[in-house]
């Protein structure tokens, strides 16, 4: 999957407006160039080695040190956070359909807040549902048989209709046909 300007601004209208339909646009349009393409992106705004002197740090306040340190307790909100992105990137390093390598491809989810990522390696497919709305939401892709969502191991029998939480996701894997 390419990252570039025009995704990164999509992305960001997404959430501000809670509709998908730009930001599905952008996808189909990077999902359909071969997989050989890549982006050149300046980073000249990158290249200040003296990060004391660049505006944009400006709005930033002394890091809390503190806080970061809670991260450790999983009984404190930092700690809980910090191990749902753990969780996040074990799944992503451990799953085949998150390879560069992986067909990526959007489908319509059926509700204009919810966008729906595709990707498949081999006979692996996974459907991935966002939430782009601060409302529950029931959205879905067209498919029939058994999936699990990865992130909380909840098993469903097709998923047309799966409830997202609120800016909330699912990363629904197919599950393998039992003989």
């Amino acid at each position: 999957m390419l990252y570039n300007v025009t995704t990164m601004a999509t992305t960001w209208h997404t959430p501000a407006t809670g509709d998908v339909s730009l930001l599905k646009r952008q996808m189909e349009a990077v999902c359909a160039l071969p997989k050989s393409a890549l982006f050149l992106n300046c980073l000249r705004c990158h290249d200040d080695p003296d990060k004391r002197e660049d505006s944009r740090y400006l709005h930033r306040g002394a890091f809390q040190w503190g806080q970061a340190a809670l991260r450790e307790d999983p009984d404190t909100y930092q700690g809980k956070l910090f191990q749902g992105l753990r969780r996040l990137e074990m799944i992503r390093s451990e799953e085949p359909c998150f390879d560069a390598g992986a067909d990526v491809w959007v489908e319509d989810s059926g509700d204009s807040r919810v966008l729906a990522l595709c990707r498949r390696s081999g006979d692996r497919e996974l459907v991935c549902l966002f939430n782009f709305s601060g409302q529950f939401v029931s959205a879905g892709v067209d498919r029939t048989g058994s999936y699990t969502e990865l992130m909380y191991e909840t098993h469903y029998s097709g998923i047309r209709s799966v409830e997202l939480w609120p800016n909330g996701f699912a990363w629904l894997l197919r599950d393998r046909e039992r003989c």
